[in-house]
């Protein structure tokens, strides 16, 4: 029964640290427990399961919302001249290296 209740601690304990490592935990200043890290949350998860597991699916939706918040980058930042080879930003018309139009 033991072995059971340990595996199943170890499992949702990593199962806790990959969750907060992809939702960014420990990036955004939201203070208390949201600020943890994602090591944190996986190692206390592990040792004090009791605690942490229900503080962390409290802290959740914070931290949902908090990526949510986040702007993400355009695809299509930058783009390769065909003529010269040089990256450069997606809001010119042209290469401004070579000054090809729309290379």
């Amino acid at each position: 029964m033991s072995d059971w209740m340990f595996l199943f601690v170890v499992v949702t304990a990593v199962i806790v640290g990959a969750d907060a490592s992809s939702l960014g935990a420990g990036q955004y200043k939201l203070g208390g427990w949201a600020d943890t890290t994602p090591l944190v949350w996986g190692l206390g998860t592990a040792l004090l399961w009791i605690i942490v597991f229900p503080a962390y699916l409290i802290t959740r939706p914070k931290l949902v919302a908090a990526k949510a918040a986040v702007p993400v980058e355009e695809a299509a930042a930058t783009r390769k001249c065909a003529v010269c080879d040089q990256v450069y930003d997606a809001q010119y018309d042209g290469c401004p290296h070579c000054a090809k139009a729309n290379a």
